[in-house]
């Protein structure tokens, strides 16, 4: 008795992980198996750090000439551990920057922020996604770190 019951708990647990895929597959979700302890936890320094890289890219220098004042301060949606605590003292052409929730980017309507679009530190390396709505653009960036700093090894832009 004991092995039918341990039998059909083993059925039902595999016919939910099939069901899970079928619509995880069905709406185009691909889940990178990933485990969660592989992940690094970066420290707040470690993001600002990695910010003032980003916004400091020669590329992207020309997002907020003088003839767009209305684009100043720089502002960067809020997304986890990206606040503006951790971003708390960086400064983009004279101003601080300014961090902002998706409430006010939907109350305020707000187009000219960075968002970001993925942030995956794994084993002393981060793959940063940006993008910047007002200019239809995509910033992908890989970091690595060594020797306690962070260094940009790659970068790209994309535009719709």
């Amino acid at each position: 008795m004991k092995n039918k019951i341990q039998i059909l708990f083993l059925i039902l647990i595999l016919t939910s992980c099939n069901a899970q895929n079928r619509i995880a597959k069905k709406n185009d979700i691909y889940q990178t198996p990933i485990n969660q302890s592989q992940y690094d936890v970066i420290p707040i320094s470690d993001i600002k750090e990695i910010f003032k890289i980003v916004i400091n890219l020669p590329e992207l220098q020309y997002l907020h000439l003088k003839q767009f004042p209305e684009r100043l301060p720089l502002k960067i949606l809020e997304f986890g551990d990206i606040n503006a605590n951790s971003l708390k003292g960086i400064t983009k052409f004279g101003k601080p920057i300014k961090v902002v929730t998706k409430a006010e980017i939907v109350s305020n309507q707000i187009k000219d922020y960075l968002g970001v679009g993925d942030w995956s530190p794994v084993n002393g390396t981060l793959r940063l996604q940006l993008y910047y709505p007002i200019e239809g653009i995509t910033i992908n960036c890989m970091f690595k770190k060594e020797d306690k700093k962070w260094s940009l090894t790659d970068s790209m832009i994309i535009e719709k």
